[in-house]
């Protein structure tokens, strides 16, 4: 029942009206459903509130920010982070509560130090108990060897044959990989869930699939057991990230008056050992599934045997963008001021492809460098201003000018770094590997080599580059605008390496999705005469196989010759 409150705020007390009632709300306040505080916040605070669930039972909250910004993070009973949430494009923040247990759960809300004071409005708007959710399954369209044993020995009252098969995948770790029919070319690969509490449905979170097509993703139930499973033919080698939602209440995208639960419960697999990133919680984490067959990458992990470049990191302020940015530069081992200047690697998304990140660029280098497969070269991993990633990444004309006019001539004037494009190479992942391609494109002089790491091709401008420098990406029109550009231009000196992953599609038979695309552009590319290297892998968009593809990249563009 939804009781009308609202709340005002005093020093540091919060009064909570409800129908007449005053409640005091100091350290923690209890949220009621359909009860408002409006409180100011300073920079650094961190306000509590408390929500009381029954296990498998929702809740969803709204957090507006009416001045300044806040940011919000939710925590189980125990403590332990769930997730952080972030505004949408109307400002406003709605957390969603998914008990995994009973108990009192945590929403904090906090400004950041260097942020402003502000006042914000955070409501309990809705709650759903284990009752109110479907019991959806679906039928099997294939059948694991494994789960049709386990099921044909309960059959028979076999009793210890449940609690052998949960101390067996334990031990094993999951998913459970078996042959499919004499195929070398799929694998059948079977998610499991063991339930330990009120359970109406598991779903199995695996972009894009599981979002295009959902019910095609919900287990089956073993009957009077605490046995969930979903099984699915795969290609062999495959490599990708998955989550488990148990308790899934809505498929539909969300109304103005429906919440929307979707994916409130995803948690890492339990029974997976291997999850990314490593020291993150359950919730926070992703499962890793890597099928037999899968390429290794042999130069992404630390080698104790292997001399090891420096790296340091630098505050670069850009008088173009009119913002700053980390920049971390990395040099060869037994880097030296004498002789020719070094090759340089441009990467995008410093966070990310720095060292013990998800690609470990300079690890990479080291490994490439020891073991002979490319010379010694530099690089330059450009960190994202602070929220400018979707208007510099997408083939920003004033992005790749800094580049050019800001960035690399101070990179030659502070190390000894070649100005060569042929020796130039840059590289990224998604809207990185498009600001690769366009940073070559807007200046060949500049840049001579792309590394583009499922390169997001989709992309079209608001308007012509001509009219502004400035365009912001936005859903796909005609689609392949970079294609078009380099059909229409005359042949420019840059080589290519192009990688695509086959899970990258986009189901809902828009325009978007990164591999046909990547297809595209590069039959564009080869019938204009330039040099392509094309690489498609078994996996989607993640850094799972860019870690990997980067070498590849590497070697084929900057490697010695066989």
């Amino acid at each position: 029942m939804r009781y009308p409150c609202i709340a005002v705020t005093g020093s540091a007390i919060v009064y909570v009206l409800c129908s007449g009632a005053t409640v005091w709300a100091q350290e923690a306040t209890l949220l009621h459903e359909g009860t408002q505080v409006v409180r100011d916040i300073q920079p650094g605070e961190t306000h509590a509130y408390l929500v009381r669930l029954e296990a498998a039972q929702f809740a969803s909250a709204t957090i507006e920010a009416r001045t300044g910004t806040v940011r919000a993070a939710a925590f189980d009973p125990e403590g332990t982070r769930i997730r952080r949430f972030g505004a949408g494009p109307d400002g406003k923040t709605r957390p969603v509560l998914a008990a995994e247990t009973s108990g009192e759960y945590r929403l904090e809300v906090t400004v950041p130090e260097d942020a402003a004071a502000a006042t914000y409005a955070i409501t309990l708007d809705d709650t759903v108990t284990v009752d109110d959710q479907a019991a959806w399954q679906t039928e099997e369209p294939f059948v694991s060897p494994r789960l049709k044993a386990l099921v044909d020995r309960l059959a028979q009252g076999d009793a210890s044959a449940l609690e052998q098969f949960w101390d067996d995948v334990g031990r094993e770790g999951t998913p459970i990989v078996e042959p499919f029919l004499d195929s070398d070319q799929h694998q059948l690969v079977t998610f499991v869930w063991r339930a330990v509490g009120p359970t109406r449905n598991v779903l199995v979170e695996w972009f894009p699939f599981s979002g295009a097509s959902p019910r095609d993703y919900l287990m089956a139930h073993v009957p009077d057991t605490d046995l969930w499973y979903k099984t699915r033919r795969i290609r062999r080698g495959a490599r990708f990230l998955y989550k488990l939602a148990p308790n899934v209440f809505q498929f539909a995208p969300p109304s103005p008056t429906a919440p929307y639960y979707r994916g409130a419960s995803a948690v890492a697999d339990p029974l997976n050992p291997t999850r990314v990133p490593a020291d993150a919680s359950k919730y926070e984490a992703q499962s890793v599934a890597e099928l037999p067959g899968a390429p290794p990458h042999a130069w992404s992990g630390e080698r104790s045997d292997v001399p090891r470049g420096h790296t340091e990191s630098r505050e670069f302020t850009s008088s173009i963008l009119k913002n700053e940015r980390t920049i971390e530069i990395y040099t060869p081992p037994d880097y030296s001021t004498d002789g020719d200047p070094y090759p340089v690697l441009i990467v995008f998304d410093q966070d990310l492809y720095t060292t013990g990140a998800r690609v470990p660029t300079p690890t990479i280098l080291d490994n490439l460098i020891a073991d002979r497969r490319i010379g010694p070269m530099m690089a330059v991993l450009v960190g994202n201003a602070s929220g400018q990633r979707g208007a510099e990444l997408p083939c920003n004309v004033k992005f790749a000018d800094f580049l050019r006019t800001e960035l690399m001539p101070w990179v030659r004037r502070s190390y000894h770094a070649t100005a060569e494009a042929a020796q130039t190479y840059a590289a990224g992942s998604s809207f990185g590997g498009l600001a690769a391609t366009c940073a070559a494109m807007f200046h060949p002089q500049l840049v001579g080599n792309v590394i583009s790491q499922s390169g997001s091709y989709a992309w079209e401008p608001r308007v012509s580059a001509q009219r502004d420098p400035n365009f912001e990406p936005v859903a796909p029109a005609t689609g392949n605008w970079v294609a078009r550009e380099f059909a229409s231009r005359p042949k420019l000196p840059i080589r290519f390496w192009l990688d695509a992953g086959l899970f990258e599609v986009d189901l809902r038979r828009g325009q978007g999705g990164i591999l046909l695309p990547n297809r595209h552009f590069r039959d564009v590319l080869l019938a204009k005469g330039y040099e392509v290297h094309y690489e498609e892998f078994t996996g989607g968009h993640d850094y799972l196989s860019w870690r990997g593809t980067l070498a590849d990249g590497l070697i084929a563009l900057a490697g010695f010759a066989p």
